[in-house]
Protein backbone atom coordinates (compact mmCIF):
# COMPACT_ATOMS: atom_id res chain seq x y z
CA UNK A 1 0.00 0.00 0.00
CA UNK A 2 2.73 2.39 0.78
CA UNK A 3 4.15 1.74 -2.68
CA UNK A 4 1.21 2.62 -4.66
CA UNK A 5 0.73 5.39 -1.98
CA UNK A 6 3.96 6.79 -3.48
CA UNK A 7 3.03 6.28 -6.57
CA UNK A 8 0.32 8.79 -6.40
CA UNK A 9 -0.35 12.35 -7.72
CA UNK A 10 -0.14 15.17 -4.56
CA UNK A 11 -3.07 17.28 -6.12
CA UNK A 12 -5.19 17.76 -8.91
CA UNK A 13 -7.79 20.67 -9.93
CA UNK A 14 -10.97 19.16 -11.48
CA UNK A 15 -12.50 22.10 -13.40
CA UNK A 16 -16.54 22.26 -13.59
CA UNK A 17 -18.76 24.41 -15.88
CA UNK A 18 -20.68 26.59 -13.27
CA UNK A 19 -21.37 30.09 -14.27
CA UNK A 20 -20.14 30.49 -10.31
CA UNK A 21 -16.51 30.71 -12.13
CA UNK A 22 -17.35 34.12 -13.80
CA UNK A 23 -15.59 36.88 -12.08
CA UNK A 24 -13.82 34.57 -9.77
CA UNK A 25 -10.06 35.44 -10.79
CA UNK A 26 -9.01 31.75 -9.62
CA UNK A 27 -7.18 31.02 -13.39
CA UNK A 28 -3.53 31.22 -11.11
CA UNK A 29 -4.83 28.92 -8.70
CA UNK A 30 -6.62 26.61 -10.86
CA UNK A 31 -2.97 26.27 -13.04
CA UNK A 32 -1.04 25.55 -10.14
CA UNK A 33 -1.14 21.99 -10.79
CA UNK A 34 -2.35 19.35 -13.22
CA UNK A 35 -5.57 20.18 -14.10
CA UNK A 36 -8.47 18.42 -15.54
CA UNK A 37 -12.18 20.11 -17.03
CA UNK A 38 -15.09 18.39 -18.59
CA UNK A 39 -16.11 17.96 -21.80
CA UNK A 40 -15.96 21.04 -24.51
CA UNK A 41 -14.81 23.29 -21.63
CA UNK A 42 -13.24 26.23 -23.25
CA UNK A 43 -10.64 28.04 -21.96
CA UNK A 44 -9.41 31.09 -24.48
CA UNK A 45 -10.63 34.55 -23.17
CA UNK A 46 -11.52 33.12 -19.99
CA UNK A 47 -8.05 32.25 -18.42
CA UNK A 48 -8.40 35.07 -15.48
CA UNK A 49 -11.28 32.90 -14.27
CA UNK A 50 -10.77 29.56 -14.90
CA UNK A 51 -6.76 28.87 -15.99
CA UNK A 52 -5.58 27.85 -19.45
CA UNK A 53 -4.06 24.88 -18.57
CA UNK A 54 -6.03 21.12 -19.55
CA UNK A 55 -4.09 18.09 -19.18
CA UNK A 56 -6.78 15.94 -19.31
CA UNK A 57 -10.47 15.81 -19.76
CA UNK A 58 -13.34 14.19 -18.39
CA UNK A 59 -15.58 13.05 -21.77
CA UNK A 60 -19.32 11.78 -21.31
CA UNK A 61 -20.67 9.45 -23.44
CA UNK A 62 -22.27 11.52 -25.74
CA UNK A 63 -19.33 12.87 -26.97
CA UNK A 64 -18.32 9.30 -27.52
CA UNK A 65 -21.05 8.87 -29.85
CA UNK A 66 -20.35 9.16 -33.82
CA UNK A 67 -21.95 12.29 -34.11
CA UNK A 68 -19.08 13.91 -32.42
CA UNK A 69 -16.03 12.23 -34.21
CA UNK A 70 -15.39 15.84 -35.54
CA UNK A 71 -15.17 17.13 -31.80
CA UNK A 72 -13.00 14.55 -30.44
CA UNK A 73 -10.36 14.69 -33.75
CA UNK A 74 -10.26 18.20 -33.09
CA UNK A 75 -8.53 17.61 -29.22
CA UNK A 76 -4.67 17.07 -29.47
CA UNK A 77 -2.28 16.59 -26.70
CA UNK A 78 -4.49 15.32 -24.04
CA UNK A 79 -5.06 12.96 -21.68
CA UNK A 80 -9.39 11.78 -22.74
CA UNK A 81 -11.01 10.14 -19.41
CA UNK A 82 -13.72 8.32 -20.93
CA UNK A 83 -16.89 8.15 -19.22
CA UNK A 84 -17.86 4.50 -18.83
CA UNK A 85 -19.82 3.20 -22.19
CA UNK A 86 -20.82 0.32 -24.07
CA UNK A 87 -17.64 -1.02 -25.85
CA UNK A 88 -18.93 0.02 -28.96
CA UNK A 89 -19.05 3.49 -27.59
CA UNK A 90 -16.08 3.92 -26.40
CA UNK A 91 -14.55 2.07 -29.53
CA UNK A 92 -15.62 4.85 -31.43
CA UNK A 93 -14.08 7.33 -29.20
CA UNK A 94 -10.80 5.15 -29.93
CA UNK A 95 -11.17 5.37 -33.13
CA UNK A 96 -11.51 8.95 -34.15
CA UNK A 97 -8.93 9.93 -31.03
CA UNK A 98 -6.03 11.77 -32.37
CA UNK A 99 -2.87 9.86 -31.94
CA UNK A 100 -0.99 12.49 -29.61
CA UNK A 101 -3.87 12.11 -26.98
CA UNK A 102 -3.86 9.67 -24.52
CA UNK A 103 -7.02 7.64 -23.63
CA UNK A 104 -7.96 6.21 -20.26
CA UNK A 105 -11.43 4.48 -19.30
CA UNK A 106 -11.64 1.58 -16.57
CA UNK A 107 -10.89 -2.23 -17.16
CA UNK A 108 -12.21 -4.95 -15.07
CA UNK A 109 -11.55 -4.67 -11.37
CA UNK A 110 -11.58 -0.45 -12.22
CA UNK A 111 -14.96 -0.80 -13.43
CA UNK A 112 -15.84 -2.77 -10.96
CA UNK A 113 -14.68 -0.51 -8.04
CA UNK A 114 -16.86 2.22 -9.45
CA UNK A 115 -19.70 -0.11 -9.97
CA UNK A 116 -19.22 -0.48 -6.23
CA UNK A 117 -19.23 3.11 -5.38
CA UNK A 118 -22.56 3.48 -6.55
CA UNK A 119 -24.27 0.73 -5.81
CA UNK A 120 -22.96 2.17 -2.04
CA UNK A 121 -24.36 5.55 -2.64
CA UNK A 122 -27.84 6.60 -2.61
CA UNK A 123 -28.18 7.51 -6.40
CA UNK A 124 -31.16 6.48 -8.28
CA UNK A 125 -30.59 8.37 -11.07
CA UNK A 126 -27.31 8.34 -13.40
CA UNK A 127 -24.25 10.05 -12.41
CA UNK A 128 -22.69 13.43 -13.65
CA UNK A 129 -19.71 13.47 -15.51
CA UNK A 130 -18.71 15.44 -12.53
CA UNK A 131 -18.88 12.72 -10.22
CA UNK A 132 -17.08 10.50 -12.29
CA UNK A 133 -14.20 12.35 -12.83
CA UNK A 134 -13.74 13.09 -8.94
CA UNK A 135 -14.20 9.64 -8.19
CA UNK A 136 -11.55 8.51 -11.35
CA UNK A 137 -9.20 11.20 -9.81
CA UNK A 138 -9.54 10.24 -6.18
CA UNK A 139 -7.68 6.64 -7.54
CA UNK A 140 -4.76 8.62 -8.77
CA UNK A 141 -4.15 11.34 -6.71
CA UNK A 142 -4.22 12.39 -2.59
CA UNK A 143 -6.12 15.20 -3.27
CA UNK A 144 -8.48 16.32 -5.30
CA UNK A 145 -9.55 19.85 -5.33
CA UNK A 146 -13.13 20.55 -7.21
CA UNK A 147 -13.87 24.28 -9.26
CA UNK A 148 -16.68 25.36 -10.38
CA UNK A 149 -19.24 22.86 -9.17
CA UNK A 150 -22.37 24.85 -8.92
CA UNK A 151 -24.90 21.56 -8.84
CA UNK A 152 -27.82 23.29 -10.70
CA UNK A 153 -28.52 25.64 -7.97
CA UNK A 154 -28.11 28.63 -9.85
CA UNK A 155 -31.00 30.12 -11.88
CA UNK A 156 -28.39 31.88 -14.15
CA UNK A 157 -26.66 30.07 -17.11
CA UNK A 158 -25.10 26.78 -16.24
CA UNK A 159 -22.16 27.35 -18.41
CA UNK A 160 -19.41 30.08 -17.79
CA UNK A 161 -18.53 30.73 -21.32
CA UNK A 162 -22.14 30.20 -22.69
CA UNK A 163 -25.75 31.66 -21.93
CA UNK A 164 -27.85 28.21 -21.62
CA UNK A 165 -30.09 27.58 -19.26
CA UNK A 166 -30.14 23.91 -18.71
CA UNK A 167 -32.03 21.85 -15.68
CA UNK A 168 -30.46 18.79 -13.92
CA UNK A 169 -33.14 16.11 -15.83
CA UNK A 170 -31.68 12.40 -15.46
CA UNK A 171 -29.50 13.76 -12.48
CA UNK A 172 -29.54 14.37 -8.64
CA UNK A 173 -26.85 17.09 -8.17
CA UNK A 174 -28.03 17.63 -4.23
CA UNK A 175 -27.09 13.70 -3.69
CA UNK A 176 -23.89 14.31 -5.29
CA UNK A 177 -22.85 17.36 -3.55
CA UNK A 178 -23.07 15.44 -0.19
CA UNK A 179 -21.35 12.29 -2.04
CA UNK A 180 -18.09 14.51 -2.94
CA UNK A 181 -18.16 16.19 0.57
CA UNK A 182 -18.32 12.38 2.05
CA UNK A 183 -14.85 11.54 -0.35
CA UNK A 184 -12.00 11.75 2.46
CA UNK A 185 -9.91 13.19 -0.48
CA UNK A 186 -11.84 15.61 -2.67
CA UNK A 187 -12.61 19.23 -1.47
CA UNK A 188 -15.07 21.39 -2.86
CA UNK A 189 -12.84 24.54 -2.98
CA UNK A 190 -15.89 27.05 -4.44
CA UNK A 191 -19.34 28.01 -2.90
CA UNK A 192 -21.87 26.83 -4.39
CA UNK A 193 -24.99 29.75 -5.58
CA UNK A 194 -26.67 29.08 -2.84
CA UNK A 195 -23.97 29.39 0.05
CA UNK A 196 -22.71 32.05 -1.56
CA UNK A 197 -26.23 34.23 -1.20
CA UNK A 198 -25.38 33.59 2.48
CA UNK A 199 -21.77 34.54 2.59
CA UNK A 200 -21.28 36.55 -0.49
CA UNK A 201 -17.96 34.52 -1.21
CA UNK A 202 -16.86 32.39 -3.69
CA UNK A 203 -14.08 30.60 -1.65
CA UNK A 204 -14.34 27.74 1.04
Amino acid sequence: MEEEKDRMIERIHLVGNSSILSGSNLGKEIDSCPVVRINTAPTSGHEQDVGGRTDARVICGGLQMEAQTGWLSSISGETLILYPTPEDVRKNAQRYTSEDNSLRYLRSGALEAWAKFLDKSPLEESPTSGLYGAWFLSQVAEQVHLYGFGFYESSESHYYWKDVKSDHEGHEPHIEKLILKNMSNVLIKMKTPNEIKNSGSKIT
